[in-house]
């Protein structure tokens, strides 16, 4: 069953698209466990999974609406501020509740679904015809009191254009507060919401590109009148509906032109995040280069120790680490969400491998909720592209689960860099659980299968711009190095993942079927510090392939060398090139 389970994913997928010292001898034990190969990657989970994770999904904001579909599990409800503050005092909470357009649902629709709701307004930019999306009404009160609001411009090539409105004078912002207490208040309770989007500026965003900023600095604006402002927006959004629906807009740092710096758009973020505990949606989920490092919340950057195989003085390497949405902020979130909206940007459906490295990029983070593109959003590509939609489902099966309730870990294995700093920084793996480190002697590793990005691939630095001399390059695979001694790739599995009780496991490795090693896995029982399974005999075909080594009596104790979990061994006479490693939590 599970061969046959493995061969029909895989038939999808492939419908589409100088020595060192040799290791201490440690004999592996008879063969354990048992093995089937097919074409491919794999990324199903079992049966008893549910399609959904409990702990986030799929839900789409903004753009034309999408007849209600299997894969989306929220939807945005919403409107602009004119739409729903009709007049001083005055709150249109019907078109939110029981008016729908072919824009929007309403919250009666999705009560009746069995969906929930996440709110977004914007405040005061302009709508495509170029009207004002606050209400007149606020524009005449603030000039009858001797204190218009003034518009914040951006540059065009035909000269200024109308960007917004300065909301953080004393005047819109007293009407800003008012307008989120008062609208949104009633909702704190109301189980149909699930979350609200804290809208800061006009564009719904903690963040105005450069030029607009130096606008509005020339009309007033200063750092501290940007952090106080969004500090009373943050405030007025978590006294309506509480901290826990609250999500803010932006965890990354903005330096603000000039010499302004980043220290008042730290100081919001924290606010937010860390002294307040709101949750946390990101909008660059079509960039895999996009905020790498985020200490706030955990996302870090860890030196690779030993030096990779070739590394030159002019390089720094990195793992990427992340926590859990459950380890994130004050004291856990609920939603830690991307927008991964824009399919020719995402690699929808032209680029399957950027796509795949996007998607994967935002499970390592602990994103548990996403937006994906509307291509994806409907279902009606799944037959014609089902190697896209196998991820898709992927991220809305796994996302968001703790480290202790995880179907699965996982490790791809891959060396990106950016043309941005021509080379000079290199980042190492997409790691979720499971961590694969090259471990001395015999168990150093080298990047293979190369891809160079197009030299303006979306998520990388142009060449030619910002003094980027060459083209963003990423190796999909790790391989062992039996030239060098080096027969073995190692791999270390979250202990909260695997407690020492755990027995069973599926182990997939996919691998590049080049050479013909005749590999293995090999891993500790109760019994023994290495038990070997059944070999794996590369046929040279080139094709991409996926080993499930299905195993019923390991201890994931830490007792190869490097306190590391398990290793594949390469057979001793030629190379194994590895692209991904699933541990699957139980049987089949």
């Amino acid at each position: 069953m599970r061969r046959r389970l493995l061969l029909v994913h895989a038939a999808t997928l492939a419908a589409l698209a100088g020595s060192v010292t040799a290791p201490t001898a440690m004999a592996a034990a008879p063969a354990g466990g048992s093995v089937t190969v097919g074409d491919g990657e794999y990324w199903a989970l079992p049966a008893r999974y549910p399609a959904k994770s409990p702990y986030g999904g799929l839900n789409q904001i903004w753009g034309p609406a999408i007849t209600w579909s299997p894969t989306t599990d929220m939807h945005w409800v919403g409107a602009f501020w004119r739409d729903l503050n009709t007049a001083d005092g005055v709150y249109n909470w019907a078109k939110l509740e029981s008016g729908n357009s072919a824009n929007s649902y309403s919250l009666k629709q999705l009560e009746t679904a069995g969906r929930t709701a996440l709110i977004w307004t914007a405040l005061g930019t302009v709508d495509n015809a170029g009207k004002w999306l606050a209400p007149q009404w606020v524009l005449d009160k603030c000039a009858a009191a001797g204190k218009p609001v003034k518009v914040i411009n951006r540059v065009t090539d035909a000269g200024p254009k109308p960007w917004g409105l300065a909301l953080w004078e004393e005047c819109p912002r007293a009407e800003v507060k008012r307008f989120i207490t008062q609208m949104f208040g009633r909702y704190r309770g109301d189980a149909r919401v699930k979350y609200a989007y804290a809208t800061t500026f006009n564009d719904g965003e903690f963040w105005m590109p450069a030029d607009v900023y130096r606008d509005a600095e020339s009309k007033g604006l200063t750092p501290e009148i940007l952090r106080t402002y969004a500090k009373d927006v943050i405030d007025s959004w978590v006294a309506a509906l509480g901290v826990q629906k609250v999500v803010w807009t932006h965890g990354g740092t903005w330096d603000l032109p000039g010499s302004a710096g980043s220290a008042e758009t730290d100081w919001v973020n924290n606010y937010a995040l860390r002294t307040l505990g709101t949750q946390l949606r990101e909008g660059n989920g079509e960039s895999v280069s996009a905020n790498l490092s985020q200490p706030g919340i955990g996302q870090d950057l860890v030196v690779v120790r030993p030096a990779p195989i070739g590394a030159q003085p002019s390089q720094s390497h990195h793992y990427l680490t992340a926590k859990t949405v459950h380890e994130m902020g004050r004291a856990g979130m609920s939603f830690y969400g991307n927008e991964f909206e824009i399919a020719k940007l995402a690699g929808v459906f032209g680029n399957y491998e950027y796509y795949r490295m996007a998607v994967l990029n935002m499970l390592r983070k602990g994103h548990n909720w996403a937006v994906f593109p509307h291509e994806l959003r409907t279902g009606t590509n799944d037959a014609a592209h089902p190697q896209f939609a196998v991820l898709r489902d992927y991220f809305r099966q796994s996302a968001g689960y703790p480290v202790d309730k995880s179907p699965d870990a996982w490790a791809a294995l891959h060396m990106f860099y950016d043309g941005c700093y021509n080379g000079t920084r290199r980042y190492h793996n997409y790691e979720k659980f499971l961590v694969q480190r090259d471990v001395e002697p015999g168990g150093r590793t080298i990047v293979t299968q190369q891809h160079t990005w197009a030299p303006d691939q979306y998520g990388f630095c142009k060449v030619g711009e910002g003094g980027s001399t060459q083209p963003a390059v990423t190796y999909f695979a790790r391989r062992t190095d039996h030239a060098s001694g080096n027969d073995y790739i190692y791999f270390d599995v979250d202990n909260r993942f695997s407690p020492a009780t755990d027995r069973a496991f599926r182990i997939a490795v996919t691998y590049y079927d080049t050479g013909t090693a005749r590999w293995n896995l090999q891993y500790s029982t109760t019994a023994a510090a290495v038990v070997a399974t059944p070999a794996v005999t590369n046929t040279n075909s080139g094709a991409l392939k996926t080993a499930i080594f299905t195993l019923t009596d390991a201890s994931l104790r830490a007792a190869l060398p490097g306190a590391m979990d398990f290793r594949i061994h390469n057979g001793g006479s030629a190379d194994v090139a590895v692209r991904s490693v699933r541990v699957i939590r139980g049987g089949a």
